[in-house]
């Protein structure tokens, strides 16, 4: 099959229905998709999408598979197969059963919900967006990101809501809130709410936002960790089970353990057990328990 696909491609571009750089473009997409299943690529060859230009849906419109430089859904557009496509943008509604893979942009101000992975050079979504797993260098949340599987990234920029299993990004920033089991990366800075089971990180910083009811973290580690409250005249705190780390500055802090080489210990601190080489106390901190290490 991949052969008679080729040799229409070749056809395609010696009768100048296609340009020599989409040929290339396509073969070099066609040799890298090791995710798309022989029934893709079956209903690929079977299907004339190999084209340059764009494809929009502006009112209600369905769609097999997908290859063209640019997708445009404006208004209630459904794709039973998967997307290849150099730039999408989506500003209505937009379901995808298979795959979606952009080498660009991804935009997103209405609804896109994918039955597959979410491949792109960078996401930018304003609306709300779901997938199974998603693998970008760069996103830009300000809406609803939900994914059932994992979601990893270069950067991360979080203002809305993001729920996922696991997600590991170099630097991620959120001002909305996160739930997810598991959190890595290098550095991590959170202004809004979070919810996850554990977090492994090179920084952590936290400003603690008054308007969150429950943030909670069950393990964190890092090298160093500043947490602080936004406003000090609110009651507002994080709790987490255990925080392992090499620096600890802690303020509003609910935990069961902490153990580091140096740590700090302030205003709205409650903490079961601390051990540390150097430990210092401030405020109305609570310490039940507290070990100092030689």
């Amino acid at each position: 099959m991949e052969n008679s696909y080729s040799e229409e491609l070749r056809r395609k571009l010696e009768s100048g229905e296609i340009s020599q750089g989409l040929y290339d473009e396509i073969m070099k997409r066609w040799g890298s998709q090791e995710s798309k299943t022989e029934e893709e690529k079956e209903q690929f060859s079977e299907n004339d999408q190999a084209r340059e230009g764009t494809t929009s849906i502006s009112g209600s419109g369905h769609l097999s598979n997908v290859i063209s430089e640019i997708l445009k859904i404006s208004g209630s557009g459904h794709v039973s197969g998967y997307v290849d496509v150099d730039t999408m943008k989506v500003s209505g509604s937009g379901h995808v059963e298979g795959n979606i893979s952009v080498s660009g942009e991804l935009e997103t101000s209405g609804s896109l919900a994918s039955g597959g992975s979410i491949k792109a050079g960078s996401i930018d979504s304003s609306g709300s967006l779901k997938a199974q797993s998603i693998k970008a260098e760069n996103i830009d949340s300000s809406g609803s990101l939900r994914v059932d599987g994992d979601i990893e990234a270069q950067t991360m920029d979080i203002s809305g809501s993001c729920v996922a299993e696991n997600v590991v990004c170099d630097d991620f920033e959120c001002s909305g809130m996160l739930k997810a089991k598991s959190l890595k990366g290098s550095g991590v800075e959170i202004s809004g709410g979070i919810r996850v089971d554990s977090v492994e990180c090179d920084s952590f910083y936290m400003s603690i936002d008054t308007s969150t009811n429950r943030n909670t973290i069950g393990k964190l580690i890092c090298t160093e960790a500043k947490i602080e409250t936004r406003r000090r005249f609110f009651k507002s705190s994080v709790e987490i089970d255990e925080l392992v780390c090499k620096e600890a500055d802690l303020e509003s802090v609910k935990a069961k353990k902490v153990v580091g080489d140096e740590v700090v210990v302030g205003n709205g601190c409650e903490i079961d057990y601390v051990e540390a080489r150097v430990l210092k106390t401030s405020g109305d901190a609570v310490i039940r328990e507290k070990k100092i290490l030689e």
